[in-house]
C-alpha cells in the first residue's frame, strides 16, 4: 500500500508542480517513510488491519533506536539539502 500511496502522491504532486523531480522525490518521501516505520516498528500490517504485521522492531533496542534515529536524522537531512 505505500508504493501506491507513493505513486499516487508524486501524481498529485506532478498535477500541482508540473515537475517531475519534484514529484518523484515527493513519491520517495513518502515511501521512505513506511521503510523508516518497517525499521522502527514490529507491527506494521502489509495493506490492511488483519493482514500479516511486519516490521524489525528496532524501536524495542537501546543501540538499534540510537542507529536509526542517526540514519532519519541524516536522511532528513539530505531531503531537505536536495
Amino acid at each position: 500500500m505505500s508504493a501506491v500511496r507513493s505513486v499516487v502522491i508524486a501524481g498529485i504532486g506532478y498535477l500541482v508542480w508540473r515537475d517531475r523531480k519534484a514529484s518523484a522525490l515527493l513519491g520517495a518521501v513518502v515511501f521512505s517513510h513506511w521503510v523508516m516505520d518497517f525499521l522502527m516498528h514490529d507491527n506494521l500490517p502489509l495493506f490492511f488491519n488483519g493482514y500479516p504485521s511486519v516490521g524489525l522492531g528496532l524501536e524495542n533496542s537501546g543501540p538499534g533506536f540510537l542507529a536509526i534515529t542517526l540514519f532519519d536524522l541524516i536522511f532528513l537531512a539530505l531531503e531537505v539539502w536536495v
